[in-house]
């Protein structure tokens, strides 16, 4: 299979290349960024045929990928257009900035006879699979509290990677660019709603994760209350969740720390004699495993830990995908991501901003 990346930070670099790049039954035909430089620099340095550099998304359609992945900021416009010339996309989260617009996307391929996947590699996190086990096992759960300490600063991430980066002048442009399409989406009102910017970036940029863990876990969810409260440059947004039958469920996003070793996202699964508490470990520390603490107290408390070690998801996910777009196989994975889209502008919908 022909693919192409368009698209070429950090998450191309460290995730997406060195799998793809392993892939016996892939053939990259397109690697595409609007900075010369870096698409010059990841080629180089990942030891790629000069002959697959683009520096549009018109030269690389040219090239006739079969599926690309798009990883930039801005998935709409640009799948769109690939969609257009019958071409596969896989898009990173989140799949758009509005369910209107994911949707149409998702008609778009259809009508086009191409296929589209939404990538949510947290899923395919083998302790995460051990996670929905337990939970099947012991029924309906007392209570739920999930917390997220997130955040969205890139500076000290950059150090713990060997990255190739655009020029500062290209880097403070791409900036200004996501700046006036967030200022274009919020003018044109597409979730029926003008407030709470911070929230839906946060949400659909690092909640989204999250947000669809829950789903894959207790299905269906409605939105009971929402909090939002801002303390001088950090939002926190808290959640509460209603899931059938009878399950309530606390989330918390809190995009605040220092450093990627603060980082931490916790999942605990309140049963009347157990407790599951699962850590999927940070995406951002080149070494960070996921865990399952199990506590039961039938008999005597008892705490058991399962670790599946250096399994890596986004590898998971990927070779799936290609798998997928290949062959017949049925994927929701768009369905979910707009599902999940829904889900964030009902929680911007009901939230309180104080």
């Amino acid at each position: 299979m022909k693919i192409g990346i368009i698209g070429l930070g950090k998450i191309a670099q460290t995730k997406y290349l060195p799998v793809l790049s392993k892939m016996r039954q892939v053939k990259m035909v397109a690697l595409c960024d609007k900075s010369i430089s870096l698409t010059d620099s990841v080629i180089k340095n990942n030891k790629l045929e000069e002959t697959i550099a683009c520096y549009s998304i018109d030269e690389l359609i040219e090239r006739k990928p079969e599926m690309v992945f798009v990883l930039t900021h801005e998935h709409y416009y640009i799948s769109k257009k690939l969609i257009e010339n019958k071409i596969s996309v896989c898009v990173e989260k989140p799949l758009c900035w509005s369910s209107c617009q994911a949707k149409e996307l998702a008609e778009y391929a259809r009508n086009h006879g191409v296929k589209i996947f939404a990538a949510y590699m947290k899923q395919y996190d083998n302790t995460f699979k051990c996670l929905q086990n337990e939970i099947s096992k012991r029924g309906t759960p007392l209570a739920v509290n999930i917390t997220c300490y997130a955040g969205n600063n890139k500076k000290w991430c950059d150090s713990l990677f060997s990255i190739d980066k655009e020029s500062l002048e290209e880097k403070k442009n791409t900036k200004q660019e996501l700046k006036n399409a967030w200022d274009s989406f919020y003018a044109n009102d597409l979730m029926g709603k003008t407030e709470g910017r911070t929230e839906s970036q946060l949400l659909l940029q690092l909640g989204i994760h999250q947000l669809n863990l829950i789903k894959k876990l207790f299905g269906n969810v409605e939105v009971k209350s929402v909090l939002s409260s801002h303390n001088g440059n950090t939002c926190t947004i808290n959640t509460l969740f209603h899931a059938d039958p009878g399950i309530s469920i606390s989330y918390s996003l809190v995009p605040m720390f220092s450093g990627p070793w603060l980082w931490e996202e916790k999942y605990e699964i309140i049963f009347q004699d157990s407790l599951l508490i699962y850590h999927p470990g940070c995406p951002f520390l080149p070494i960070s495993d996921a865990y399952l603490e199990i506590i039961d107290g039938k008999e005597s408390l008892k705490k058991s830990t399962i670790s599946m070690g250096m399994i890596d998801p986004f590898r998971i996910m990927i070779e799936r995908i290609i798998d997928k777009c290949s062959g017949s196989e049925k994927d929701d994975s768009v369905l979910e991501a707009i599902e999940d889209i829904e889900l964030v502008e009902k929680i911007l919908i009901s939230g309180k901003i104080e």
